[in-house]
């Protein structure tokens, strides 16, 4: 397996970190495989239904879409984001990158409390493909991640994750000292803890 910056990745390697980021939301607890565009009702993959509303469902998150978000985030200055390959395909990926308080929350939609003056590190996405968890792999990006990020002179941790129901991310978070600031209507949170310990 290869660690290897998102910013970095060839077309092939791309269209499968795109196949790889859409196969680990399409399952439990986040269920984002195909959606109603009508009534905004989402399954995940073994529960998809194929019409809705009288409309046909649609792919969640539509490779373009993921493209798009990709190409945004290896394009940031402060980008941190990275993949693990193995055997040519991405099995994993652990998104992230600087970013300004201010802009931050317009993004999240929420506030954080966290001085407004401050950049941070904005912990995106971290997934790995179902048939390899519990190698090890989401502790070693984020270990690289993490390197990236403090090199980048960043000393603050944000992730906006799943509380309720909770996912694997954030019963992990919450193990290594990551503390709830926000909380959405849907579940999600937004958490924080300094970079520094670990």
């Amino acid at each position: 397996m290869i660690i290897k910056r998102l910013s970095a990745l060839d077309e092939n390697e791309l269209v499968s970190c795109i196949k790889c980021y859409q196969g680990v939301f399409a399952g439990e607890p986040w269920n984002e495989w195909k959606v109603c565009r009508v009534c905004s009702a989402h399954w995940g993959r073994e529960l998809s239904p194929e019409n809705h509303c009288g409309q046909t469902t649609e792919y969640f998150w539509p490779d373009a879409t993921v493209r798009a978000d990709l190409a945004e985030m290896a394009a940031r200055p402060l980008d941190a984001s990275l993949v693990a390959i193995e055997n040519g395909e991405v099995i994993g990926f652990s998104l992230g990158y600087g970013i300004a308080v201010g802009e931050l929350e317009k993004h999240l939609g929420i506030g954080t409390g966290i001085p407004s003056e401050e950049t941070i590190a904005y912990q995106d996405d971290l997934g790995v493909a179902e048939q390899c968890r519990k190698r090890g792999i989401a502790k070693r990006l984020f270990a690289e991640r993490l390197h990236l990020f403090r090199a980048q002179g960043l000393a603050l941790g944000v992730v906006r994750t799943l509380a309720e129901p909770p996912s694997v991310t954030y019963g992990w978070y919450c193990r290594l000292g990551y503390q709830v600031v926000a909380r959405y209507l849907d579940g999600r949170v937004i958490m924080v803890r300094s970079l520094q310990g670990l």
